[in-house]
């Protein structure tokens, strides 16, 4: 809907496009060409008075509301300076859109379409085409990302936020009612999603979706949505869902069978974390045995259905860490800890272990085990049964069953798989030759003296998918060498995984190492099938959680994936590398402002700093966005490709001469501000055309809001064909910005 009202005598027709909700934006119509506002303030004040009763607002309340610390004299010099700035913008000499009336600035709003006046302007009764036009409009916070130092404006900005983000609830809520009783249940399920985006916590929209997922089979989304509320809910209001919600979820649960387990447990609440065992032994190169038996330890309880094990690998970051139980409790958001140390001598090995009530710190079981190296497989399994009967939670197992599978007598192959498996937590951008290969050299040697051992494939299997991910070549247009790399070490990946799975079939590392590998070769369907399978295993596997996501992401489904996203965040709190996919979620999602805290608050490693350059320059802070790049770590570029791309930063948004090879790497997203926003598509099309579409995940970022000219693009169209994301999204459904037209075509906006 345009809104067009406008003063007497000045055209009304709308020469701009003026978008205040999620960012400050503003495009010249009809192609949206963007308009350079050049500073802060200048947005507020066109915002505020798109906004003001008839447009119009005394110079003392603008010069108050820009400048409230300032005298009266020296906030009006500046707001006619910020005037003349944005009058210099629009073309505006003659002074016709911003007027200036006695003591009065007066804004023609006819020349502009405002975003949050056609979403204000929805009366009770309007009909589905005006919803669906107003809906289009509601992608994200009111002035996300526009900030300055004025209680005046922050106040102002808080109460028309929270007005925008109530209007969007009410009008998508009417939307998704009209879209389910006309039997359209994809759209429905699209437009509840963008109500949980906006208002995670929204229980009638997650009935409604939930209904909506069982209806089209997909109940294992349904099931997905209701643990990310409950754990929301938990954490934030400590509360549980509502009767109805409940009562939902049981009709659901009740309907049939399901890869993900359904049943809500009364013991979901005992929640147990597993703190990284301290290592006693005189050697500090046996830290690998004890944080073995930290992660040993830990997937065993993981088999226990009514323990909830969180933590997983967030518990690492308490490591010689002195805080209390209950400020460790609450940031896992675990009920109880489990503790311990480990010391060896020759082949013998002491374990002490307790069991911890975090928010009262008393230690409710305590042991020692005195035994030679070869009995810490029932060690393990002694230590996961006593916490279960402490905490008289059924082990749940049939006979013959154990809680620790897959025990080898060769303790040499199994102290390398602990090494390994060690290396492959800590990763790093430096393969190959990094931890990654180290590790697969380990293994390799491991599965060559014990063939039949399933952890050391699985694992293998992981080290191998993963080394191609984490080479400079991914990133730095090095096509040659990538192609190379990856070609070897995805077939080693498939391979080695599938030689687990043979051995046991529920030998989840190969599972999700399968996935990763047909997940990169763009099989999504293959890949979501395995992860899906994986899950069924262990509905809480970190790495499976965190690399289906990803691929969710990759593939455009943004909504399931930021669900997902939230589940894992939930559950693991404290990892950077996941704390990093989190904000790039969240980004994707419109959530500017909660992407770059948590991007800030991140070590400056390469992966964060890139990723907050790209949020910034996608709300056109480029000046930041250049700032960021000059601290990625040096060695993974060449020098003058990180410098050039700083340069072209500092003179966004603009058009300007780029280099071929600048477009094909990582830093290629500068392209969408310099005119030649197609060239993005330049990293991209490389990994299409060596054959791995989705290497790293890369592919994500294309949906972000920024790329949105890219998306219509044929090159764009042609690109997601090569990739294979058309025959996953007509199996498995339409991404949220894309859907079908005719039989053989496709729009996505």
């Amino acid at each position: 809907m345009s809104v067009s009202a406008s003063r007497e005598g000045v055209s009304s027709a709308p020469h701009w496009a003026l978008r205040l909700l999620g960012g400050c934006e503003l495009a010249v119509l009809p192609d949206k060409h963007r308009v350079a506002l050049p500073g802060k303030r200048e947005r507020v004040l066109l915002a505020y008075l798109a906004l003001s009763p008839n447009c119009r607002q005394p110079r003392r309340r603008l010069a108050a509301l820009l400048w409230g610390d300032m005298s009266d004299e020296a906030a009006l010099d500046n707001l006619r300076n910020c005037l003349w700035v944005l009058r210099k913008a629009l073309g505006d000499g003659e002074h016709r859109v911003l007027a200036s009336t006695g003591e009065d600035i007066v804004l023609d709003i006819g020349s502009f379409d405002v975003d949050a006046l056609s979403v204000r302007s929805l009366g009770p009764h309007a009909g589905r085409a005006e919803l669906e036009n107003g809906a289009a409009h509601c992608v994200g916070e009111f002035l996300a990302g526009l900030s300055i130092e004025s209680q005046e404006f922050e106040t102002w900005r808080h109460t028309e936020a929270e007005r925008y983000r109530n209007r969007s609830i009410t009008l998508l809520t009417k939307l998704m009612v009209l879209q389910d009783e006309a039997g359209e249940n994809e759209r429905a399920i699209e437009t509840g999603l963008r109500i949980l985006a906006i208002e995670p916590l929204h229980e009638p929209a997650l009935r409604r979706l939930m209904r909506l997922y069982g209806r089209c089979g997909r109940r294992s989304a349904a099931i997905t949505l209701y643990r990310t509320m409950t754990a929301a809910l938990k954490t934030e209001l400590d509360a549980e869902p509502e009767l109805e919600t409940r009562a939902v979820f049981e009709e659901l649960a009740r309907g049939g069978e399901d890869p993900l387990p359904l049943s809500v447990d009364a013991a979901a609440d005992i929640s147990v974390a597993v703190l990284p065992f301290v290592n006693l032994s005189r050697d500090v190169e046996q830290e690998f045995f004890s944080d073995g038996m930290t992660e040993e330890i830990t997937a065993a309880l993981a088999q226990i259905k009514g323990l909830r094990v969180v933590g997983r690998s967030s518990a690492f970051a308490f490591k010689r860490d002195n805080q209390n139980s209950r400020k460790i409790g609450q940031a896992l958001g675990a009920r109880y800890l489990i503790e311990g140390s480990v010391r060896r001598s020759g082949n013998r090995v002491r374990i002490t272990a307790r069991l911890v009530q975090a928010d009262e710190g008393t230690h409710l079981w305590a042991q020692n085990y005195d035994r030679e190296l070869t009995d810490v497989f029932a060690i393990q399994e002694n230590i996961a049964q006593a916490i279960a009967t402490s905490l008289q939670v059924p082990l749940g197992l049939k006979h013959g069953q154990q809680l620790v599978p897959n025990r080898t007598a060769d303790t040499d192959s199994y102290q390398d798989y602990l090494r390994a498996r060690a290396l492959v937590r800590v990763r790093g951008p430096l393969e190959p030759g990094g931890p990654l290969t180290e590790a697969a050299d380990l293994l390799q040697q491991v599965v060559g003296r014990n063939e039949t051992y399933a952890p050391a494939w699985g694992l293998l299997g992981q080290a191998f998918a993963l080394i191609s991910t984490f080479c400079s070549a991914l990133v730095n247009g090095s096509s040659d060498e990538l192609n190379r790399i990856a070609t070897d070490s995805l077939r080693k990946a498939e391979a080695a995984a599938q030689r687990a799975i043979a051995l046991d079939p529920k030998n989840i590392d190969g599972h999700t190492a399968l996935a990763f590998a047909r997940n990169y070769r763009g099989a999504f369907e293959q890949a979501e099938d395995l992860y899906m399978q994986a899950l069924s295993l262990d509905a809480g596997n970190p790495e499976a959680l965190h690399q289906y996501q990803l691929m969710l992401t990759g593939v455009g489904r943004l909504k399931d994936s930021l669900a997902m996203r939230l589940r894992l965040q939930a559950q693991e709190p404290l990892v950077p590398v996941f704390n990093r996919a989190t904000a790039e979620a969240l980004w994707l999602n419109g959530r500017n402002d909660d992407a770059i805290a948590i991007l800030k608050g991140l070590p400056p490693a390469f992966g964060p700093r890139l990723r907050l350059a790209e949020v910034y320059a996608s709300i056109g802070r480029f000046a930041d966005a250049a700032d960021t790049l000059q601290g990625v770590p040096q060695g993974i570029f060449p020098p003058q490709t990180v410098d050039e791309a700083i340069t072209l930063l500092r003179s966004a948004p603009a058009s300007a001469a780029l280099q071929a090879h600048l477009c094909r790497t990582r830093l290629g997203f500068v392209c969408l501000y310099l005119g030649a926003p197609d060239r993005v598509l330049d990293f991209f099309e490389a990994l299409a055309e060596a054959g791995y579409p989705a290497l790293g995940n890369p592919a994500g970022r294309l949906w972000a809001h920024s790329y949105a000219p890219v998306r219509k693009s044929e090159r764009f169209k042609a690109f997601v064909r090569r990739a294979g994301m058309i025959d996953y999204w007509r199996s498995r459904g339409w991404p949220d910005l894309c859907r079908p037209v005719g039989a053989d075509d496709f729009v996505c906006t």
